[in-house]
């Protein structure tokens, strides 16, 4: 993820990635940090209009605006560890 950079992306995006992580995530809002379970931050992604990766100091990257007030939480920006697969029938 480049500087300052910022990817809006979809509710299922954003599930998908938290599916993925263990079942406590670090979140910041603002300067202050704490452990979310990961059903309270389901719940708040699926509440929210805006959500994105977005480039963090913390390397906290996933980003959600609700009512708001910015959640910073700790998912990294996936990278592309394989070539993408493409389908051969297209």
């Amino acid at each position: 993820m480049k500087k300052n950079e910022v990817i809006e992306i979809s509710q299922e995006e954003a599930l998908k990635a938290v599916e993925s992580s263990g079942e406590t995530i670090h979140c910041f809002v603002g300067f202050i940090g704490a452990d979310w379970d990961k059903k309270s931050v389901v719940t708040l992604i699926k509440e929210s209009k805006r959500i994105a990766w977005a480039d963090n100091m913390f390397k906290h990257n996933l980003a959600v605006i609700n009512d708001g007030k910015l959640y910073s939480f700790d998912l990294a920006y996936p990278l592309l560890d394989e070539p993408l697969q493409v389908d051969k029938e297209l």
